[in-house]
């Protein structure tokens, strides 16, 4: 299914994404896989080239997104640490993840930069180990409402 395809039915679909995906647009061609493979195994993950389109409010819906979306994942990258929007998101998402009480950022590393100070007490998946599977399995397995953690898959 082509991504315009992809879009078209999630426009229908009133349902939130399950995983927003922050990242940096340096990181683009992992996360296009990253968001591909999440699709094949049921996840719907939130990725920008699918859902922004000419004219959008960035600001607007992106936040919007982040309200609805189940989880948070940023890809961490030297990129995406020194991205203003990375860090706009993130901060977004876990102001989120307090107002929930339950895990909702789930950082993961894609290529290895140090992490930002309010991201060090958290369980990261590490996917310059070939664990991008794994923790899509893992995603897919998790309902939206229960808090865990991942730190099987470090």
């Amino acid at each position: 299914m082509s991504p315009k395809k992809r879009k078209v039915a999630r426009k229908k679909d009133s349902r939130p994404p399950s995983v927003f995906l922050c990242h940096s647009s340096k990181d683009k061609a992992f996360v296009r896989r990253l968001a591909s493979d999440l699709s094949v195994v049921g996840v719907t993950p939130w990725f920008d080239e699918w859902e922004l389109t000419p004219g959008d409010s960035l600001h607007s819906v992106i936040g919007h997104a982040v309200a609805r979306a189940a989880y948070l994942s940023v890809v961490i990258s030297p990129d995406s640490v020194g991205s203003s929007w990375c860090k706009v998101e993130l901060n977004s998402a876990l102001a989120r993840e307090l107002q929930l009480g339950r895990t909702f950022v789930l950082p993961i590393i894609y290529r290895r930069a140090k992490l930002p100070t309010f991201l060090l007490d958290k369980v990261y998946v590490d996917f310059s180990r070939g664990l991008v599977k794994k923790w899509v399995n893992e995603i897919r397995r998790r309902p939206s409402h229960r808090a865990g953690s991942l730190h099987a898959l470090r």
